[in-house]
């Protein structure tokens, strides 16, 4: 019934077939009780049912629900679609009167028209209701010309036109709350329709944006499914997967073509980027090489959690830059730096051995030697280090040995040069401190400490040397007072061939090498080296090595 569809038929009003739907829930219900009533009546008195007024009603009721179905009123205003129910109204005022004596009930059909009535008009059907309802209860007094006879007549004319009207009212009242609801929705709707398309124009600016920008961006959810992902991660994830052969119709299952550093050694599935950003682990920076060989791409990783404004996380996005250009520019490098440093330290040693040689043949010139030894001496230290930056140096052997008494010895032969600078070198241990080290490999790591202090010390400034042990940690620190190093240079100092530009406003000689080597010698103690720096202030570089077991005493 009308008052429990919640939809009129011109809000539905958009397609014929929700005008035909619309009718069958309402207007059908009653024109088909009007007919079994009809076909009952026929059984009880034939000749009232071919009364002419009851036939002029009937024709009436079966107008109005043609009419439904055929006329379309979802293009007309809301006052026309009442016409229906208004007609339904008229007909049972026609159709009562001969039925009224033997089935007064038949006047209870006016409930379905000011259903209707009720839920199009609602609150403002009152009127509508009782006036439509006086006409069906009042119209064979109308016609006759004449008052209602008795108390029940009377009860009857008044009881029902008001009960329909509290009825209606409710049904009104209803209508008011569901029409306001609908309005609701309806803004909701519009509203989120506005939202979603705004949506899909980020969404679409989001995947042009990403789609330019050459590094492979993918954004997983929390489980590790791919939500977003641009063209470079296609054509990365291609590389790594390629399409192989298979002589079924099923697609051969490959593992991905993910390697180490050495272009060789195959990435276990847990230690690739996209595991280790999935259980949140901090990027280090490492490359890994993706593709078949011959065909690899380098690249760098760098990943972070996407979070809600509360803190709940939505996933993890994952951005791999191409680093192939920059691995092959190193290659280059060190490959000339090997074949430059291999070709210039042939011909230093033999000029050193000749030096030798003139210099016990010819005492005289004795002092003009030392110039050239001492320069010489100089050049092959420098193609030295540049062998052990490229990483052509001896690796180190370790043996537990006491650390204080190496970085000691190496602190009493630096300083000479120390005291002809002016300045001041110390140097403070807390005793024994055993070590699995190279004691060979720790004094070049000193030497080329206490190189770098003295070189950005001034004057009458000093250098600290410590060294003690705790927790088992081994540590060593080389403090000075000098030059300081600004914060954003002191992340490049351990790069190769870095220059701080205090180097060059002071014109400090070096190849920016002997911070990388010391690097390169502490990690291979399976160590770690830290800058603290202010500047202007001087700095510290510490080294932790891993102690050892404290050797027995002799008896």
């Amino acid at each position: 019934m009308p008052g429990t569809i919640g939809r009129s038929l011109v809000d539905v009003g958009s397609t014929p077939q929700e005008r035909y739907s619309f009718i069958v829930r309402t207007q059908l219900p009653f024109f088909v009780v009007l007919t079994v009533a009809t076909a009952l009546f026929f059984i009880i008195d034939s000749e009232s049912v071919m009364y002419s007024g009851y036939v002029i009603g009937l024709t009436i009721a079966t107008v109005a629900t043609i009419a439904g179905f055929v006329v379309p009123w979802e293009r007309s205003t809301r006052r026309w679609s009442v016409v229906v129910p208004l007609l339904d109204v008229a007909a049972l005022a026609l159709i009562r009167d001969p039925f009224y004596a033997t089935v007064p009930a038949v006047e209870i059909l006016i409930i379905f028209p000011m259903l209707w009535l009720a839920f199009e008009l609602r609150t403002k059907v009152l009127a509508i209701a009782f006036a439509s309802t006086a006409v069906v209860v009042c119209a064979p007094y109308l016609i006759a010309w004449q008052w209602p006879a008795g108390a029940t007549e009377w009860v009857n004319a008044i009881v029902l036109p008001v009960s329909v009207c509290t009825i209606a009212l409710a049904v009104g009242l209803a209508g008011d709350r569901v029409h306001g609801l609908r309005r609701h929705a309806n803004s909701i709707t519009v509203e989120l329709g506005d939202t979603v398309s705004t949506m899909r124009d980020r969404e679409a600016i989001l995947l042009a944006l990403t789609d330019t920008i050459d590094a492979a961006i993918v954004l997983y959810d929390t489980a590790g499914n791919i939500l977003i992902e641009n063209e470079a991660a296609n054509r990365l994830a291609a590389k790594a997967c390629p399409p192989v052969e298979s002589p079924t119709s099923v697609p051969a299952v490959t593992e991905p073509l993910i390697f180490a550093q050495d272009r060789t050694t195959p990435i276990e599935a847990d230690d690739t980027f996209f595991r280790r950003a999935l259980r949140g682990e901090v990027p280090t920076g490492q490359v890994h090489w993706v593709g078949p060989d011959g065909s690899q791409t380098a690249i760098v990783a760098s990943w972070r959690t996407v979070s809600r404004n509360d803190g709940i996380a939505i996933g993890t996005v994952v951005v791999s830059h191409n680093v192939t250009e920059l691995m092959e520019t190193i290659r280059v490098r060190d490959e000339f730096l090997g074949t430059v440093s291999h070709e210039l330290r042939t011909p230093l040693t033999n000029i050193m051995g000749y030096l030798e040689l003139i210099d016990d043949a010819d005492p005289d010139t004795s002092e003009q030697l030392k110039v050239v030894r001492k320069n010489a001496d100089r050049l092959l230290l420098v193609v030295s280090n540049l062998l052990t930056a490229r990483g052509m140096g001896h690796s180190v052997l370790l043996a537990s040995a006491d650390l204080a008494a190496v970085v000691e010895l190496a602190v009493e032969r630096s300083r000479s040069p120390f005291e002809q600078a002016g300045v001041a070198l110390s140097y403070k241990s807390s005793g024994e401190v055993i070590a699995d080290i190279d004691a060979a490999a720790l004094t070049q790591v000193v030497d080329h400490l206490l190189s770098n202090a003295l070189k950005f010390s001034r004057t009458g400034s000093s250098v600290a040397v410590e060294v003690d042990s705790a927790d088992g940690v081994a540590r060593l620190s080389v403090s000075d007072t000098g030059f300081g190093i600004s914060p954003e240079h002191q992340r490049l100092v351990f790069d190769r061939f870095f220059r701080a530009p205090s180097a060059r406003k002071h014109a400090i000689p070096g190849a920016g090498l002997g911070l990388s080597i010391v690097r390169s010698l502490v990690e291979e103690h399976n160590g770690s080296i830290t800058l603290t720096s202010e500047l202007g202030a001087g700095a510290t570089f510490t080294v932790r090595l891993p102690t050892a077991s404290p050797r027995p005493h002799s008896a």
